[in-house]
């Protein structure tokens, strides 16, 4: 990530943000201003491809992650390459591949991901390599979302703060030495700091919720049970309790 940075930052001029402009330019904070839904739009219109979007995405993030430690991992080549993909499918069919064509998705990290270490916070499942995507991250990377980041959460996924014995602690945008929330921590500060325009998250008791209100973003706990939790790893694994559903949102 630091490769996206300018070698000397003293010497760079900064944007209104106070941020060096070669990183955050004036079209790259214009396209990680815009939504979801308006993205989806735009690369549908021909108006931004999938490789300009996720590049702007990347940057954002990369600061975002220099700030908040939300990245549990960081995905960025996968992201582009995915996105390239894309345009060019575009450019040859004419059509987008789905509703989402585009469009930068961050994940929580307990999803899996084909071919990588999915371990919710646990390090005894640093071993727990993905033979293939959770059935909601197929149906979004079906739709055409771009990955490329998986953000972090507290271990067991049971905490409303953001510490694992992994990759260490979140923190919070707003206020650094304040936490994001928990257990969707990275996907709050990822998406409070524009580093994401839409992620994918879980709760039970407040682990979407809470992140939301502690970074200022939107969050959405759909019902139970409509949204598929298969490929989701978390301390129950072939149990589950009937009373509180956990769900994605």
């Amino acid at each position: 990530p630091s490769t996206l940075l300018p070698d000397d930052l003293d010497t760079t001029p900064f944007n209104a943000m106070g941020i060096p402009a070669t990183v955050l330019d004036e079209k790259t904070l214009a396209i990680t201003e815009l939504t979801a839904s308006e993205i989806a739009q735009k690369i549908a219109a021909r108006e931004l491809t999938a490789s300009e979007t996720i590049l702007a995405f990347i940057k954002r993030a990369t600061l975002a992650h220099q700030l908040t430690h939300c990245a549990m991992e960081i995905l960025f080549d996968y992201g582009i390459k995915r996105a390239k993909v894309l345009d060019e499918y575009q450019a040859k069919t004419g059509h987008t591949v789905g509703p989402l064509h585009g469009v930068p998705l961050s994940l929580k990290e307990h999803y899996e991901f084909e071919g990588h270490v999915t371990h919710a916070g646990y390090v005894s499942l640093l071993d727990n390599v993905s033979e293939k995507f959770s059935l909601t991250s197929q149906l979004l990377y079906d739709s055409g979302a771009v990955f490329y980041i998986r953000t972090t959460e507290p271990q067991s996924l049971m905490h409303m703060d953001s510490i694992n014995n992994i990759t260490g602690r979140g923190r919070n945008p707003h206020k650094t030495t304040m936490s994001p929330g928990g257990s969707s921590s990275g996907e709050g500060a990822i998406i409070a700091m524009k580093g994401s325009p839409l992620g994918l998250g879980s709760d039970i008791g407040g682990s979407i919720r809470g992140p939301a209100a502690f970074n200022g973003v939107w969050g959405l706990k759909p019902s139970s049970k409509r949204i598929s939790l298969i490929g989701s790893i978390s301390a129950r694994e072939d149990t589950t309790c009937e009373a509180i559903q956990a769900v994605l949102g």
